[in-house]
């Protein structure tokens, strides 16, 4: 299991991208709600609190920005977070161009390692 210990700005910028990524074909499911709380959850994110705070801040963060932080994560967290946001995309059952199109751009901007949805998928579940 991978265990991160990410600053606050860097769980903003983590929550951003997430944000943009279940956002991206136009709706926001639940279970696209889900997977990022939870994941909020398993990155230290505990209470309520805190937990409106990471959302609060990532909301309010500009997308570039969000990227700037990312890009500088080592290979590792990069490709944890590569992972997190292919499964944001494949969650719902249904990849539209639009999520794919974006993953693949944030990916190349914050130079994160290569991988398919199904590898984003099996790396995800099995962090």
């Amino acid at each position: 299991m991978m265990v991160f210990n990410f600053k606050s700005e860097e769980l903003f910028a983590i929550y951003k991208v997430a944000s943009m990524m279940a956002n991206a074909d136009g709706v926001v499911y639940p279970d696209e709600e889900k997977c990022i709380s939870d994941e909020m959850a398993h990155l230290g994110v505990a209470t309520p609190e805190e937990s409106k705070s990471v959302e609060d801040n990532g909301l309010a963060m500009k997308p570039l920005a969000a990227m700037n932080i990312i890009s500088d994560f080592n290979n590792e967290q990069k490709r944890y977070i590569n992972a997190f946001l292919g499964s944001i995309i494949s969650i719902d059952g249904d990849i539209a161009d639009a999520e794919l199109a974006l993953w693949r751009l944030v990916g190349e901007l914050c130079d994160l390692p290569k991988m398919s949805v199904r590898q984003a998928i099996n790396l995800f579940a099995n962090r």
